[in-house]
């Protein structure tokens, strides 16, 4: 099954360019398979930033096409904009917000339909999550559906399987929940968009997110994001008007190899966990012999484009899962054990976080009562931080004293309230983070099969295991993690997570121009 030969020439539609595996993605076909008919992004505007430009800018600095820029230097905006087309949509409006006349030529000219955008917050408006993973897959679908090659790859997430232990087979969910009960995907949609268009629900963002989360735990769904995606699914699965394959990604994160070892984006569920164990704090509320699921976003990538090209080959599964657990397993308690080596390399050189490779990391239930946590840690930064603010030993001095000392007592107590204000804010935001992961990292133990993309591999050509192969058994976790996880999660997600940002390369030059309408280009030969 030779990958290159399959999507040469062919006309690709793709939804969620913006974020971090399409991306990945995109980069990657245009890397191995030049010869690639055309890439049609859907995309929507942005405020006054049409959709079009927020590509270009993409493609012009964003890391994950920093490999293209460099290999064809000047003459990289003319490669792109000879195989990549925008078109603005809106993919939960009636036909996808598509502009007729470009909708027509879709229909007639597309080969393959990718759809990887979506809502990733785990606790949404569950309104939003409808539109963005419910009503946005379906319209989507039901265009796809009009075209002469309804060809439908859809990007979920194996954590559909919801609030279960062991083994999670590649077959499609039937008419039960993750908790046994009855679940009828068409009307627990209708009844969630009941309950939130109600009485205080119809107002107030929190009271949906509560009904959210009801619904979603009352059926063994760990949050809103699992539970609207598996709706989406099974609505999916029931569309006899369509070729299609679902893809379920486990956790997504650093890149292996493409586009640069390390390259992440964005907080995904690796960041906070390393971020933990890399702090003071040095525990990670988790179960030692728990599975934890990564693989690096490059091997989905790969994945991806093996399954988009089976099904034009006509021999896809109905649904892959692309994970590493039943293939090469990693426990909680060797990341753990990993990235504690990680921060003792990174800290060797010294610094003023040196003596964190004096102390090892530890898994540690929920209800830990060590002494360095984050809630210890957050109430004594809120507690000394009134303290200061309520301290005036300056009314016990003498009115001279108070004239000379007292400014500079007052900017110190500014100074020294608004660090632990911060400290606070990113404490707090870290608890957070830890009570919405913690249903994947200590609650339950999945195991994903991912024999059908082993399959796939299997097929490939040998010149194209490099390329395409879903390799996941040759990775050695101690040197990704060490050599490439963590350097990676350090310059690309800690800085997020304190609050900072990370840079784009610098823009392009000469910039990347699109936004012809697609119906004007030919397709590359």
């Amino acid at each position: 099954m030779s990958v290159v030969d399959t999507l040469s020439g062919k006309h690709v539609l793709l939804t969620g360019a913006t974020g971090f595996l399409a991306k990945v993605w995109l980069a990657q076909v245009l890397w191995h398979v030049p010869r690639i008919g055309r890439v049609t992004l859907l995309v929507r505007d942005k405020g006054k930033i049409s959709a079009a430009e927020r590509i270009a800018d993409i493609l012009g600095s964003s890391p994950a096409f920093r490999p293209l820029r460099e290999r064809h230097g000047k003459d990289w905006g003319r490669f792109a904009a000879e195989r990549i087309a925008v078109v603005r949509a809106e993919l939960s409006e009636p036909g996808c917000g598509i502009d007729p006349e470009e909708l027509d030529f879709l229909r007639h000219s597309v080969d393959l339909t990718v759809h990887s955008a979506g809502l990733t917050d785990f606790m949404p408006d569950p309104m939003a999550a409808l539109r963005a993973n419910v009503d946005a897959t379906l319209e989507l679908a039901s265009v796809v559906a009009s075209f002469d090659s309804p060809r439908l790859v859809h990007v979920s997430t194996c954590f559909v399987a919801g609030r279960v232990d062991g083994t999670i087979p590649e077959i499609l969910p039937g008419a039960m929940a993750p908790n046994g009960s009855p679940l009828d995907p068409k009307a627990e949609v209708e009844a969630l968009r009941a309950a939130c268009s109600e009485g205080n629900a119809a107002k107030r963002a929190r009271a949906r997110i509560d009904i959210g989360k009801e619904r979603a735990e009352a059926l063994g769904f760990p949050n809103i994001y699992t539970y609207t995606k598996s709706l989406a699914e099974r609505l999916l699965q029931h569309r006899a008007d369509l070729e299609f394959a679902i893809v379920r990604p486990s956790v997504v994160e650093c890149a292996w190899r493409f586009p640069f070892p390390g390259w992440n984006e964005g907080i995904n569920t690796a960041g906070p966990v390393s971020w933990l164990i890399a702090s003071p704090f040095r525990s990670l509320p988790s179960v030692e012999h728990h599975h934890f699921d990564v693989v690096p976003v490059d091997l989905i990538g790969r994945g991806l484009s093996l399954v988009g090209a089976a099904l034009i080959q006509g021999r896809a599964e109905k649904l892959y899962q692309l994970g590493s657990s039943g293939i090469n397993p990693m426990s909680f308690g060797r990341c753990i054990e990993l990235n504690g080596l990680a921060v003792r390399k990174d800290t060797r050189k010294g610094g003023k976080d040196a003596w964190l490779r004096h102390l090892d990391p530890v898994p540690a239930p929920v209800d830990d009562k060590a002494l360095f946590t984050v809630g210890r840690a957050r109430n004594a930064a809120d507690w000394l931080k009134k303290r200061i603010r309520s301290a005036r030993p300056e009314d016990e001095w003498s009115e001279p004293a108070r004239e000379m000392l007292g400014p500079l007592l007052d900017d110190l107590r500014s100074r020294m309230s608004t660090r632990l204000a911060d400290t606070s804010r990113q404490l707090r935001r870290i608890d957070a983070l830890l009570e919405l992961f913690q249903p994947f990292t200590h609650d339950h133990d999945w195991v994903f099969l991912s024999d059908h993309a082993l399959l796939l591999t299997e097929a490939l050509p040998e010149e194209e295991h490099a390329a395409f192969a879903f390799d996941i058994a040759d990775l050695d976790w101690r040197a990704y993690w060490i050599d490439v996880e963590y350097p990676g999660l350090k310059k690309w997600c800690f800085p997020l997570i304190s609050g900072g940002t990370v840079p784009d390369d610098p823009p392009h030059t000469p910039a990347v121009v699109l936004g012809a309408p697609t119906h004007t280009l030919s397709r590359t030969a």
